[in-house]
């Protein structure tokens, strides 16, 4: 249970709660006070006229409805100013249970009537806050809805009214929404953030467990931790392997254990270990590409041999063709061009 609604309150939620529940309304109180000052005001001095009288209108203006409205949001004002007073003007207003009829005392004098007592716990400040909301909401979801009607169709009779309406509504919803994200995150912050910090952990953990280096870590941490210390023993490297995901043939695993194990002490380091796996893995990635470009290739040069046999392809190759041979012909003229130049040219200087 959230601690505001606890009837006793430590130190720490005291401090927590109190600067929310106490000045967190002040621009609330704010807000009121102008809607109480101007809201009156508007409502007797601006019109509501919508319709041109030459039209002869008798239906219901939005003007109407929206002052109606203003007048709402007015009291639910007031009794929000005299909740934000009391919680720090209010004190114990009693009247006595006795009375006297012709001089006779009737009744225990001791006793009292109270009609008015200080708030003395947060939790009823906040209850009576959450209640004026709750009662204030469905008052402006009309207001907004009569101001949209009315701002369309009455806003160049009716501008005053209009514009203190549309001031209403969009200042209250912002201070709504601001005051419910407020309240939430005061009430659950700590168990949202706990529980995003949970999910964020275990994304991380998911992603480390699907990292293929992690996992040969995890691995070989566990199996040396069973063989009881920092190394395993050579003749487990089949069994570490295999709970890494890694198949082998007899040869690379024999050269695997000659790389990790040169001297042929029986054992292998984590240090030793993690280094060709990572070299390995690295091999692998290179391998894999290789293969995958060379498919691509082969994938390549099988659809332009399927192309080439087509009627299209083959009509291409034909142009091709021509325009090398015709290509190669005037490369020949060019040439034989030349030569019969340079002979002329040799003759004239001989004479």
């Amino acid at each position: 249970m959230p601690s505001l609604w606890k009837k006793e309150l430590d130190e720490e939620d005291a401090r927590r709660w109190a600067p929310a529940v106490l000045l967190g309304p002040l621009p609330v109180a704010i807000y009121a006070i102008v809607i109480v000052s101007v809201g009156q005001v508007v409502v007797m001095s601006a019109t509501t006229e919508c319709w041109d009288p030459a039209e002869g209108r008798r239906d219901t203006a939005p003007t109407d409805t929206l002052q109606i409205l203003v007048v709402a949001a007015i009291a639910v004002s007031y009794l929000f100013l005299m909740t934000f007073a009391w919680t720090f003007l209010g004190y114990r207003i009693e009247f006595s249970r006795s009375f006297k009829i012709l001089g006779k005392e009737y009744g225990n004098p001791d006793k009292k009537f109270a009609i008015a007592v200080p708030y003395t716990q947060l939790r009823w400040v906040a209850i009576v806050y959450i209640i004026l909301a709750i009662l204030a909401l469905p008052i402006f979801i009309i207001s907004t809805i009569i101001w949209l009607a009315a701002a369309a169709q009455c806003s160049e009779r009716a501008p005053v009214l209009v514009g203190f309406g549309g001031f209403m509504v969009w200042v209250f919803w912002i201070l709504f929404i601001l005051g419910c994200g407020i309240f939430v995150n005061k009430m659950f912050g700590k168990s949202i953030k706990a529980g995003a910090g949970a999910g964020i952990r275990a994304a991380k953990e998911k992603a480390r467990a699907k990292d293929p280096v992690s996992v040969a870590k995890q691995e070989f941490a566990k199996l040396a931790k069973e063989s009881g210390g920092k190394e395993i023993k050579t003749s487990e490297l089949g069994y570490l392997l295999e709970s890494c995901k890694l198949d082998m043939d007899v040869d690379e695993m024999e050269n695997a254990m000659n790389k990790l194990d040169p001297d042929n002490e029986g054992k292998i380091t984590l240090q030793s270990f993690m280094t060709w796996f990572k070299e390995d893995k690295e091999e692998r990635e290179d391998e894999e590409a290789l293969e995958y470009l060379q498919k691509e290739a082969e994938a390549e040069a099988a659809a332009a041999e399927e192309y080439a046999e087509t009627d299209e392809g083959k009509a291409k190759a034909g142009l091709a063709k021509s325009k090398a041979k015709r290509e190669a012909r005037a490369a020949a003229k060019e040439g034989k061009g030349k030569s019969d130049s340079d002979d002329t040219g040799g003759k004239k200087k001989k004479k």
